[in-house]
């Protein structure tokens, strides 16, 4: 996660301006070409001089970008249609910038951080997903354009980010919500507690300039005073037991033994033998994480577990989470300790090492 910026965007990205930040973005060409080696895979125009207006918008490619064995040429020419309108336009590799399926593209941030929303108004205005999380780099935390917006003070932009249908209480892998993000501008606190955020949710995430807590707290810790009054006026995250509970950090340490406990399973080629044992090991873990009833029923309200209803503290639940969101969880600071903790823990995994080790020494000698 950046210095700057808790969604994740880069150094180029805190600057601002999406010219300053191609030369990131051509690093991650490489990578992102999967997502535009086929025809019909999604794209975005950039950089466009002459043209300006049309920077942001959405376009299908009408053949592959990165083509195996054609590299390109400054004279070649991209067929690409709209994705809004269908019209047909023929672009240089260098105006195309290739698309994650729903997920926030770099460069669309970058324009947010920046002053250039242009690119992310046309991009929403094409189809552009309006709550899509930051994924695009390895340290993403699955932020959203309007955690963007108003950590940066822009009540304009959020105000039409709202209009758009943006979730106010959408939150990033730390918890991260708009409402915390824009405790340094007042006057977008009260735009987002007008539209209904929630002023309980807490972030626990690690960045420089946050401390773990409701926006009320960080206002507090950042010497936010206009904030900070605002909140306490609106009942921005009272005493013990008078706000609802917040379990998203619960979630996520839950999330992230249940995606150790899989990953073991997997790599250490456990048998059957303690295969029982294991299950009742995990599902106690669950059950034990949320013995408090309060907890429990502030899983019943949570977005990942909702819809699972009595069955939300069955461990089949929690392995479609954590499979579900694997990728993002394996990154999480805190993983590596997690695995490490589990595989100390859970019946069978310390037996197979070392029966794996022992065969291993065998063949050796």
């Amino acid at each position: 996660m950046a210095a700057e910026l808790p969604i994740s965007s880069s150094q180029a990205a805190s600057r601002g301006g999406v010219a300053q930040a191609l030369e990131a973005a051509r690093s991650e060409e490489r990578r992102l070409g999967a997502h535009a080696s086929h025809a019909g895979a999604p794209a975005f125009l950039i950089g466009l001089e002459d043209t300006p207006e049309l920077n942001g918008v959405r376009v299908k490619l009408e053949e592959p970008l990165f083509a195996a064995g054609a590299p390109p040429t400054e004279e070649k020419r991209w067929r690409v249609r709209r994705r809004d309108n269908s019209e047909a336009l023929t672009m240089k590799i260098d105006n195309l910038a290739p698309e994650m399926p729903g997920v926030l593209p770099y460069l669309i941030a970058v324009g947010v951080a920046g002053a250039e929303e242009n690119y992310a108004a046309n991009w929403l205005d094409t189809g552009g997903g309006v709550d899509a999380p930051s994924r695009s780099l390895q340290a993403d935390t699955g932020g959203t354009l309007l955690m963007l917006a108003c950590l940066k003070g822009k009540a304009a932009f959020a105000k039409d980010l709202i209009e758009r249908g943006a979730n106010v209480n959408a939150r990033d892998d730390d918890g991260l919500t708009a409402l915390i993000a824009a405790v340094a501008h007042p006057e977008v606190v009260a735009l987002l507690l007008d539209a209904g955020a929630h002023a309980h949710l807490r972030y626990s995430g690690a960045h420089a300039t946050l401390v773990t807590g409701t926006a009320l707290e960080n206002a507090a810790a950042g010497g936010h005073a206009a904030a900070e009054a605002l909140l306490k006026e609106r009942g921005g995250g009272g005493g013990e037991g008078s706000t609802p509970r917040d379990v998203h950090a619960l979630e996520q340490a839950t999330l992230m033994r249940v995606l150790a406990a899989m990953m073991l399973e997997h790599s250490a080629q456990l048998g059957d033998e303690h295969a029982a044992a294991r299950a009742a090991w995990l599902q106690g873990v669950i059950e034990a994480n949320f013995a408090d009833a309060a907890d429990q029923a502030a899983l019943a309200s949570s977005p990942r577990f909702s819809k699972y209803g009595d069955e939300r503290l069955k461990a089949d639940a929690w392995y479609e989470v954590a499979q579900r969101e694997g990728q993002y969880l394996s990154k999480h600071a805190k993983f590596e300790a997690v695995v490490e903790e589990v595989a100390a823990a859970m019946p069978g995994v310390k037996e197979a090492i070392r029966q794996r080790q022992e065969a291993q020494g065998a063949v050796l000698v």
